[in-house]
């Protein structure tokens, strides 16, 4: 039976890697915690994210009371704008659609997609991303298209449940650029191996 080749494996892209920052402290920090019980992450209060200065916690790996384990990361990106992340996820989903639309979020909403990649451990993981309407996760879209975008999805591993995961990125308009806040959460109520570091790879 044909194997499927990626492009990674037939092609140089040495010539487009850029050389990654070393990690924050404070995320370095962070990751040493590992899992801290509580404060709750409640995506229920998700709301506060757009408030000034967001619920201040940036940096955690938290797990809630109701069992879900939350993983939090906030990116300084200069030179970025939250309308880059809404046309990357726009232009890269599985959609032929490729027509201009007023709005960047129209065209990945809705969406499920699935993503090969390796995630915490030399092993393919398969995911599966449900995009979904802020709105459903409790953001008030105009307010958020006054500091930005917010990415909002259901995530699961393949031949699971979508609800399995939740995740928000939020990307705010800086002067510099913008900033990214990823809320990453899942509800399983084990934090052994790969299910911490899967979240912790992803979130971070």
């Amino acid at each position: 039976m044909p194997r499927a080749v990626s492009l990674a494996e037939t092609l140089d892209l040495s010539a487009f890697r850029r050389p990654m920052k070393p990690i924050p402290e404070r995320v370095e920090t962070a990751i040493a915690r590992r899992v801290a019980q509580g404060p709750d992450l409640l995506f229920a209060n998700a709301a506060k994210l757009l408030e000034p200065g967001g619920d201040g916690i940036t940096d955690a790996v938290i797990r809630n009371s109701d069992g879900m384990l939350v993983v939090c990361c906030l990116t300084d990106m200069p030179g970025n704008t939250p309308e880059m992340w809404d046309w990357w996820f726009g232009w890269h989903g599985v959609s032929d659609d490729r027509r201009a639309r007023p709005n960047l979020r129209e065209r990945y909403i809705g969406v499920d997609s699935y993503v090969d990649e390796r995630v915490a451990s030399p092993e393919i993981v398969k995911l599966t991303i449900s995009f979904r309407r802020p709105a459903s996760f409790g953001l008030d879209e105009p307010k958020v298209d006054e500091i930005g975008t917010a990415i909002c999805a259901r995530v699961g591993l393949r031949g699971s449940p979508l609800n399995t995961g939740r995740g928000i990125h939020l990307i705010r308009r800086m002067p510099t650029g913008a900033e990214m806040l990823r809320l990453i959460g899942e509800t399983s109520r084990k934090c052994s191996g790969s299910s911490f570091d899967i979240l912790v790879r992803i979130s971070f």
